[in-house]
């Protein structure tokens, strides 16, 4: 498999939640221990999110890299009435059309896994 970056693995996730499950949890802990289990299960997709085994919970710069990339192109937002959580805005859907599922289609990946982790990550992570 080629090259993918984690904004394109973490825009098709975010691109299959549901409408009303596009708010999700900001701490740090939960999202890394969310992506650091689901590589287990999905490594060949996931394998460009590497982990360091760190105290108190593995962490993962290219994760906390692509949710800053997407806050910074107005992506992903975190209201100053809550910052404990991440609002995924609907451009998301752009960005996933025109750019990361045209690396996807590229790699001939199914959708079946980012649609599994968006249903994951909304049972286990969304309000």
């Amino acid at each position: 498999m080629s090259y993918l970056a984690p904004e394109d693995i973490i825009s098709a996730i975010l691109h299959f939640l549901p409408r009303d499950k596009r708010r999700f949890t900001a701490d740090r802990e939960s999202l890394h221990k969310f992506f650091y289990d689901a590589r287990k299960k999905y490594p060949e997709l996931l394998q460009n999110i590497r982990f360091r085994e760190r105290y108190p919970f593995p962490e993962s710069r290219a994760l906390d890299q692509a949710l800053a990339n997407f806050e910074a192109a107005g992506l992903l937002s975190r209201k100053n009435d809550s910052p404990k959580y991440y609002y995924v805005e609907n451009e998301i859907d752009h960005y996933f059309e025109v750019f990361a599922n045209v690396r996807l289609r590229r790699k001939r990946l199914s959708y079946r896994a980012p649609k599994k982790l968006s249903e994951e990550l909304a049972s286990r992570l969304c309000f």
